[in-house]
């Protein structure tokens, strides 16, 4: 199973290194856990059987990017994966044009891509929600040839993150399902995932679980990790 950890902009540094030794002591189980911290602490990582991603990147290469973090400067921390697509970067302006220039930044340094979908709540009550995230998808990939090894896709409804919220788990095999029928990558679910409800949103489809809030909190994720 995977869990992928955003940490999103949250810790202090010493909150941060307090967190990063407790992550790196915890029993996984042979799953596959990422963490995504903050981009000022990706240099703070240490060599772990926990492995490093970036919450961004930038779709420029390296130059006159005031602010922008670049995939070979990314690579050069020892980055091995990126989210990409995340609704709050969406929300933010972040467009599919945008999205698409940025994993052809990731493909040039040989980072994997996690790609985040997902329906508002308006575009899951219309009952096409799947062809809105399959869209999504077609637009992110769109003229660029990939290694699907290296590209794994994150379900989030919209509606469902930071809301307590969580489709059922026939919807989200529904989807994952569709997904896989699309391109042949693994399915990652996100959106209010806790150690309380994970049980309840396990599907034969879906491969591992992208962590918000619930990442932050070591204690929650071994016990998301014990009840998998």
């Amino acid at each position: 199973m995977i869990f992928m950890l955003n940490n999103k902009s949250n810790f202090t540094k010493k909150e941060y290194l307090d967190y990063q030794k407790k992550l790196f002591a915890l029993d996984k189980k042979n799953s596959l856990v990422v963490v995504f911290p903050s981009n000022v602490y990706l240099p703070m990582y240490e060599d772990n059987e926990v492995r490093l991603g970036s919450q961004n990147v930038s779709k420029y290469d390296l130059g006159s990017h005031t602010g922008e973090v670049c995939a070979s400067q990314l690579k050069s921390l020892g980055v091995e994966y990126s989210i990409v697509g995340h609704s709050e970067r969406r929300r933010d302006g972040e467009s599919d044009n945008d999205i698409n220039e940025k994993i052809k930044r990731l493909v040039d340094s040989n980072i994997k891509i996690v790609l985040c979908v997902g329906e508002t709540i308006d575009e899951r009550k219309s009952d096409n929600f799947v062809d809105v995230v399959i869209g999504q998808i077609k637009r992110a990939l769109e003229g660029i040839e990939i290694d699907y090894n290296n590209l794994i896709v994150a379900y989030e409804p919209i509606w469902a993150i930071g809301t307590g919220k969580v489709p059922t788990s026939f919807d989200i095999e529904k989807m994952a399902v569709a997904i896989k029928n699309t391109i042949p990558v693994k399915v990652l679910y996100g959106g209010s995932v806790d150690d309380e409800n994970i049980e309840s949103v396990l599907s034969s489809s879906i491969d591992g679980f992208l962590l918000g809030k619930s990442s932050l909190d070591v204690l929650k994720l071994k016990r998301m990790i014990d009840k998998i």
